[in-house]
């Protein structure tokens, strides 16, 4: 009942506000703060779609009114269950840290394997010899699409085991050894928390936050 109070009060103050503005000849509202009351509005319609059909989610959920931007994105980790910010996907290219892709959007890692690959023939005009990639990736679609391209995927094989007996001890030293090369790039994340700031971004913009995150990869770089 409460609930249904409050969104009652929030429809009444909206509807003044819209009748207000609407009669009013005089009075302009400034830009920043009628695109705050755009998000007002779309943060009423969430909560009374979510109260209608008695569900805690929906769809791009607004978390909050003056970033509204900002998705929650489930970790399940221990002390921090939700994080709030932007998503980064960083790469190893040849030594140096290369942001694949970046969003506050809570996507899902192993679905931006191609996008990353094609931003990556956006920037340097050709495709990488070989991907080692996070076991979130190894999906058949990712497979099928290096493949296509002439792109070496080292990963486990999907399906049942080959009964051949040396190829499979090749296939698991080759895989052993995209282990060992990926912990560099999960060092990329360690040293841009604790020594650049990348876990302490408190800019206030969607676009500063954005360009924040890709002057540490340069500085890491650098450095």
């Amino acid at each position: 009942m409460q609930i249904k109070a409050q969104l009652g009060f929030i429809k009444r103050n909206l509807d003044n506000l819209a009748r207000f503005l609407d009669s009013s000849t005089v009075f302009q509202m400034p830009e920043k703060e009628l695109e705050r009351l755009t998000v007002i509005m779309r943060v009423y319609g969430q909560q009374k779609e979510m109260y209608d059909k008695k569900v805690h989610q929906c769809g791009d959920r607004i978390v909050s009114i003056s970033q509204p931007w900002v998705r929650p994105i489930k970790r399940g980790k221990a002390g921090a269950d939700t994080e709030f910010g932007v998503k980064v996907t960083f790469c190893r290219v040849e030594g140096n840290v290369y942001v694949g892709k970046m969003s506050f959007d809570n996507y899902n890692e192993g679905d931006t394997l191609i996008e990353i690959i094609e931003n990556y023939y956006r920037d340097f005009s050709v495709y990488p010899a070989e991907v080692l990639a996070d076991q979130i990736y190894h999906n058949k679609k990712n497979r099928d699409y290096c493949k296509g391209d002439g792109i070496k995927f080292i990963g486990k094989r999907l399906g049942r085991k080959t009964v051949n007996v040396q190829k499979a001890r090749e296939l698991q030293k080759e895989v052993y050894r995209a282990m060992c090369d990926r912990i560099e790039i999960e060092g990329c994340f360690g040293r841009g928390k604790r020594k650049f700031g990348l876990n302490r971004i408190k800019m206030k913009l969607k676009s500063t936050t954005m360009t924040h995150v890709a002057l540490i990869a340069m500085v890491m770089n650098l450095v």
